[in-house]
């Protein structure tokens, strides 16, 4: 097929500021990043003679907050001490997808149950669908009175979730003594 190059369009917005002789320090930051022709493969049928064809499938857009806070407790002429803490909650959304379809899956695998890795219109990239459990009114999961186990639904197309994590956190720890560092 006839690929168009991928294109990427990005905006930045943020803020670095330091205090207390540069004891402590934060940067806060926002951006978006809009991806356009996005190129992946595509399950094709078995009759092509491939299983998998590279394609434009459509648009993602990633957003997100990231943060950081910098901390030095303990700074000495040959010893000091760095904490660098830091957040973030990126979120990639199918803004596009290619031929009017409202869903491209990313990965079939009956093996799996019927679960399945999509990337829905409007919707997260790496949704996945499968079938679900029955709930009663309250939120409870029913049970089927004869085998006692908890009911399902007969559909494979419920949203159990994105593989996209809500926020990601990372703490790191410098301590550098003269000309030799640590980190952890």
């Amino acid at each position: 097929p006839d690929l168009i190059a991928e294109k990427l369009k990005s905006m930045e917005f943020g803020l670095e500021t330091s205090f207390l002789k540069n004891i402590v320090g934060l940067d806060a930051t926002w951006y978006k990043n809009d991806s356009e022709n996005l190129i992946s493969n595509v399950l094709v049928s078995y009759a092509s003679g491939t299983t998998l064809q590279k394609q434009n499938i459509g648009n993602l857009r990633t957003e997100a907050f990231e943060l950081s806070l910098r901390v030095t407790p303990i700074k000495s002429q040959d010893f000091s001490w760095n904490l660098v803490a830091n957040w973030s909650n990126p979120k990639t959304t199918v803004t596009a997808l290619k031929n009017g379809v409202d869903n491209l899956a990313l990965q079939t695998n009956t093996s799996q149950g019927g679960v399945t890795l999509n990337a829905p219109l409007g919707g997260l990239y790496g949704t996945i669908y499968g079938t679900d459990f029955i709930y009663a009114p309250d939120g409870q999961k029913v049970i089927d009175p004869d085998t006692g186990a908890y009911m399902k639904t007969t559909s494979t197309n419920n949203n159990l979730g994105s593989y996209q994590a809500q926020w990601f956190g990372g703490l790191r720890n410098t301590i550098t003594y003269k000309n030799v560092s640590l980190s952890f």
